[in-house]
């Protein structure tokens, strides 16, 4: 990674100054700790990460002067970041970022433990390539406008977008699996409402209207119901933790533009209450997924839309016809080979920092070998 810093004790003050001065691929391992350490410093990372996601993010400090005063200064925000860590980023934050889960390894799980001295050497030069080539095709890049799958979101397209422009310009089947795979990516998070307060009430209201198909619903009923949900924050919601009560209820959906009002429930009763159509609008803006549905599925995520890739090989189906279900799209496996059936896969991690006269070389070894069977 270009200009990578590795940062795992800084300052507020170090960090601005490192990203407007060198703009480096920032990789913070170990974000809990950050999060549980200094609050000045958190707060610094959190707003770094909050703007910097594209070129035009500023901090804005106050720097003290020679002669005693103050004074403004401005510090970019923006470089590549890559954060590791067990507990999850705050949802404003998380909306900024394209997601990578990992798992703990459990007993009996092994994988390779490569030293650096070996895989340094190895990596520098993949490296080198990869700068030439990015080189070769700043200016492309630059200028590239990518399409985007329609299933993202407006944040979502904003920060995957030079990864689609990558993929145009490498061009074969890349841009339709870099899609593919930010679909993916994104999906998960999708599935699972955000972790705000407000949205997750708003889908547990969703889910007490579904029960019994309810059109209508008392204030106390409704408080009763999500008092009710197991592993659910209500019943010890406030100060006093004596449970959520439709005052607290009402303040929390004001936001929305809801208000309880005098409604005939379908036993004859007339009370306070809300209405199932009040919440469809907003139910369709901020939990478009059920809560029960959280879990990731197993099966990678079928793009179900077409999109348009500018420039490359638009007739490039990555799934083989022969295969009931598609590839992987997120392992250097995943492309289906057509001659090995549904089974085979051919590796291609390298693909991309393949150059033109090492591809005229395989071919010629190719012709070379078959002449050689011919005979």
């Amino acid at each position: 990674m270009p200009r990578s810093v590795l940062a795992s004790d800084f300052t507020a003050a170090v960090l601005a100054r490192t990203i407007e001065e060198e703009q480096p691929t920032l990789l913070i391992d170990e974000f809990d700790q950050t999060q549980d350490g200094d609050k000045d410093l958190l707060c610094a990372v959190m707003k770094t990460l909050n703007s910097g996601y594209k070129k035009s993010g500023k901090r804005i400090v106050l720097e003290p002067t020679r002669s005693g005063g103050w004074q403004r200064k401005s510090f970019s925000t923006f470089c590549p970041k890559i954060l590791a860590g067990i507990s999850s980023l705050p949802p404003h934050i998380k909306s900024r970022s394209i997601p990578i889960n990992m798992e703990r390894l459990a007993p009996g799980d092994h994988v390779s433990d490569p030293e650096e001295w070996v895989i340094e050497p190895q990596a520098a030069k993949l490296k080198a390539r990869a700068e030439t080539w990015a080189a070769q095709h700043l200016e492309e890049l630059t200028r590239a406008r990518p399409d985007s799958p329609p299933s993202l979101r407006n944040r979502q397209r904003e920060i995957a977008r030079p990864l689609f422009a990558i993929a145009d310009a490498i061009g074969g089947e890349w841009p339709e699996r870099i899609r593919a795979a930010v679909v993916r990516l994104f999906a998960g998070r999708d599935q699972a409402p955000a972790e705000d307060v407000k949205t997750e009430l708003l889908a547990d209201i969703n889910a007490v209207f579904d029960d019994g198909e309810k059109d209508r619903i008392s204030s106390r009923d409704l408080v009763e119901a999500l008092v009710r949900m197991e592993d659910r924050p209500w019943a010890t919601w406030g100060k006093t933790q004596k449970g959520l009560n439709q005052n607290q209820l009402g303040r929390l959906v004001r936001d929305f533009k809801i208000y309880p009002a005098t409604v005939r429930l379908e036993d004859g009763r007339t009370l306070k209450g809300y209405k199932r159509e009040w919440f469809k609008p907003v139910w369709d803006r901020y939990t478009p997924f059920p809560r029960n549905q959280t879990v990731t599925p197993s099966q990678p995520a079928p793009i179900q839309e077409k999109t348009d890739f500018s420039n490359h090989n638009k007739n490039f189906n990555v799934t083989d016809e022969k295969c009931g279900k598609p590839a992987s799209i997120l392992h250097c496996d995943g492309v289906t080979d057509e001659k090995r059936g549904c089974g085979g896969a051919r590796k291609e991690s390298d693909l991309v920092l393949v150059t033109d006269a090492e591809v005229d070389e395989l071919n010629a070894r190719s012709k070379t070998e078959a002449v050689a069977k011919a005979t």
